[in-house]
C-alpha cells in the first residue's frame, strides 16, 4: 500500500540534521542495544527516550518506539500525523544506516499489522473491532472523508463523572483528565490506524478523518480489511484527473486586494491572485500551505524594522523566483495583519497551493533558515483539495464585478 517516492537524491535542508542523528546513533548503536535489553522502558534515559528527546532539540515532533523483532530491534518513528514531521521522515528514514542491531521503519504500515492489536482502557482495538464508512459529498466528488467507528468512542459518554484515568501506550504511563479522554482515545485509534495503514497513507490519501461513535451510525460500515482496496481505488481515481495544466502567474498589478477585519479585530489586507479562481486543475494541489511571517515593532530599534521589512521583500521576491522554475507551488495569498493585541504589531502570511507537501515542507524550511531574526517564522500546511481556503475572496471578487 506504498505511495513511496525517493527523497535520498533530493536537496534537503535536513541533511545536516539527518547526518548528525545518525552519526549519534552509529556511535551508540551497541549501548543502545543492550539498554533495550536491560533498562526498564519507563527510565528517563531509555533510548526510545533519548531518540525522541533528540528530534525535539531539532524542534520535530516524532516519537521513537522499539520492538524486537527476532535478533534484532526494529525502531518505529511516527509524525503525530504533522505533516513537517512526515516531510522530515520522508528524507530521514532513507538515510538510515546498516545495522546489526536495528532496522528502522517510518511511514509505512506495521509488517504484522493484520495481527496487530492494541488495548485502551480494557477494550480491545484490532482489525476486528475497527470499521469505516465514506462520508460523501456530491459537490466534492474527489474529497475523501473516511469515518471510523469503534466502541471506544460511545465509552467517553460514560466518562463525564471520571476525575481520571492512567493509559499505557509506548511504555509510557500517562493520567488524563475527562475533558482529555476523547482526544486520548482519537490519538490512540489514529496510531493503531498508522500501524495497520500507514501514516504516509493516512496523510496522503485521506483528505479527512473522523472518528464516531457506533450508536449513531446508520450508514453500512466497511471491515477494516477493505481500507486497502478501497484507498488504492480512490487515489488511483483521483489521480488520472491532473490535467497538467500549468499556471502562468498574473503580473503584481492584476493581484487583487482584499481589506476585512478577524473575529479579534485585528485588521487585514489580503493581495490575491486573481488567476486562481479560474485555475480548474485545483485538485492537483491538494495542499495549502503558509508560510507566517511575525514582527513586533514596539521591542525593536529602527535598524532592526529596516531590516525586517527588506527581510518581508525579500522572502516575498525569493518565493516567486523559486516558483519559476519550480512547478510544485502556487502563490495564492498574501496576507498583512495589523495586530491590536500587542503580541505582534504585524504579520504577513504567504499562502501557497502545493503537490507534494514533503518537497514544499524543504523548501519553507529553507526560506526561514536563509531569513532568520528579528523575524519569527513559523510554517504549516493543511489538506485542501478544492482551496476552499480562498473561497471567501472568489466570492467577494465576482460580486464586486
Amino acid at each position: 500500500m506504498k505511495t513511496q517516492r525517493s527523497y535520498k537524491r533530493k536537496s534537503n535542508v535536513y541533511n545536516a540534521y539527518y547526518k548528525l542523528i545518525w552519526s549519534w546513533f552509529k556511535a551508540n548503536e551497541k549501548q543502545l542495544y543492550t539498554d533495550l535489553i536491560t533498562k526498564n522502558r519507563n527510565s528517563k534515559d531509555y533510548p526510545d527516550r533519548r531518540f525522541t528527546d533528540i528530534f525535539e532539540n531539532f524542534r520535530i515532533s516524532i516519537n521513537a518506539h522499539s520492538e524486537k523483532q527476532g535478533d534484532k530491534f526494529e525502531w518505529f518513528f511516527f509524525g503525530n500525523m504533522s505533516t513537517v514531521a512526515y516531510a522530515f521522515l520522508e528524507g530521514f528514514i532513507v538515510r538510515a544506516p546498516e545495522s546489526a542491531y536495528f532496522t528502522f521503519r517510518a511511514l509505512d504500515p506495521h509488517p504484522n499489522g493484520f495481527s496487530m492489536h492494541y488495548k485502551f482502557d480494557e477494550v480491545l482495538i484490532d482489525m476486528d473491532t475497527l470499521f469505516f464508512y465514506e462520508k460523501e459529498s456530491p459537490e466534492y466528488p474527489d474529497l475523501v472523508e473516511l469515518v471510523f467507528v469503534h466502541k471506544l468512542i460511545g465509552k467517553t459518554a460514560n466518562k463525564k463523572s471520571m476525575k481520571s484515568i492512567t493509559y499505557h501506550e509506548g511504555g509510557r504511563h500517562q493520567a488524563v483528565n475527562q475533558d482529555d479522554y476523547l482526544d486520548t482515545v482519537q490519538m490512540v485509534l489514529t496510531q493503531y490506524l498508522c500501524a495497520y495503514i500507514g501514516e504516509r497513507d493516512l496523510l496522503l490519501k485521506i483528505d479527512k478523518l473522523k472518528f464516531q461513535d457506533p450508536r449513531y451510525v446508520k450508514q453500512t460500515l466497511l471491515p477494516l480489511t477493505k481500507i486497502e482496496a478501497f484507498l488504492n481505488y480512490r487515489y488511483k481515481d483521483y489521480l488520472t484527473k491532473d490535467t497538467k495544466e500549468v499556471f502562468i502567474p498574473s503580473d503584481d498589478k492584476d493581484w487583487y486586494v482584499f481589506r476585512g477585519e478577524l473575529l479579534e479585530g485585528n485588521l487585514t489586507e489580503d493581495f490575491v491572485d486573481i488567476k486562481v479562481f479560474t485555475y480548474e486543475n485545483r485538485f492537483a494541489y491538494p495542499w495549502i500551505g503558509s508560510f507566517n511571517m511575525y514582527y513586533n515593532h514596539v521591542d525593536h530599534s529602527e535598524t532592526d524594522k529596516k531590516l525586517a521589512l527588506y527581510q518581508t521583500n525579500l522572502v516575498k521576491t525569493y518565493f516567486k523566483n523559486l516558483l519559476t522554475i519550480d512547478t510544485n507551488c502556487i502563490f495564492l495569498d498574501e496576507r498583512v495583519i495589523n495586530d491590536v493585541s500587542g503580541d505582534y504589531s504585524e504579520t504577513k502570511v504567504f499562502s501557497f497551493a502545493c503537490k507534494d507537501v514533503a518537497l514544499a515542507a524543504y523548501m519553507f524550511q529553507n526560506v526561514k533558515d536563509v531569513v532568520g531574526n528579528p523575524l519569527a517564522i513559523d510554517y504549516d500546511f493543511v489538506k485542501d483539495k478544492y482551496w476552499e481556503t480562498i473561497d471567501i475572496f472568489r466570492t467577494t471578487y465576482y460580486e464586486s464585478l
